[in-house]
């Protein structure tokens, strides 16, 4: 298709539409800021009457917005707020000032595609109170608790959520540094080459310093051309 500033296409067969929103949720599961790409699949789906889509795309973008860009998520969710189901509505109604955090207690989102990323994170929550708390707070919490694999697990999940967040690059490679995580750095390393990472120098840096230890594991590849 030729490119479109629109954020809702017209399409000049019937079907398209489909094949259109699995191309936007492979840019979302590539590149989970995409801010157009979030807006066009909560329009598309709302005009096909796909309530249940509209839901996991509003959820996406709520999450990866986190409490930003609140003017955004609440025209999106106004927008769509007569097709959710009386508890997606108190979701989405009730987070409008802080957003979604990838540790959020939630309904089932079958059409959602970034929660289902993280969602082994979520079985991380604590208890009682804490089960609110953001990714990057509990990470913390579970890191001054001494429960670094946990933490680890928190902190890839958000980094799958949210790639570019430097925040999180930067704990998750503190993590592995300070406790010498060289195949858990490598093994996620590898999975994110060729999607932007935030505190991308650091994460070359990292992998010069591991590559000077011990060979790598045999299963992963060659980065040294990244370094």
């Amino acid at each position: 298709l030729p490119p479109s500033t629109r954020l809702v296409r017209t399409f000049p067969l019937a079907g398209l539409e489909r094949q259109y929103l699995r191309h936007l949720e492979q840019r979302i599961a590539r590149r989970p800021r995409d801010l157009k790409s979030h807006v066009s699949r909560v329009l598309t789906y709302a005009k096909l009457d796909d309530d249940e889509g509209a839901t996991g795309a509003l959820a996406d973008l709520f999450l990866v917005l986190g409490d930003r860009g609140l003017r955004l998520r609440t025209r999106l969710f106004r927008l769509v707020e007569a097709r959710l189901t009386r508890a997606d509505r108190a979701l989405f109604g009730g987070h409008l000032e802080t957003g979604l955090a990838p540790t959020e207690a939630m309904p089932a989102l079958p059409r959602s595609r970034l929660s289902q990323q993280i969602g082994g994170t979520t079985a991380i929550v604590i208890d009682g109170d804490d089960s609110s708390t953001s990714g990057m707070s509990l990470a913390r919490k579970l890191i001054a608790e001494g429960r670094d694999d946990e933490a680890q697990q928190v902190l890839e999940g958000l980094l799958e959520s949210d790639p570019g967040e430097p925040e999180v690059s930067e704990a998750l490679l503190d993590l592995y540094e300070q406790k010498n995580l060289r195949e858990s750095f490598f093994r996620t390393y590898a999975r994110f080459l060729g999607r932007p990472l935030g505190r991308m120098t650091r994460w070359r840096l990292a992998a010069s310093r591991f590559a000077q230890g011990t060979a790598r594991p045999t299963d992963l590849p060659d980065l040294a051309h990244l370094t």
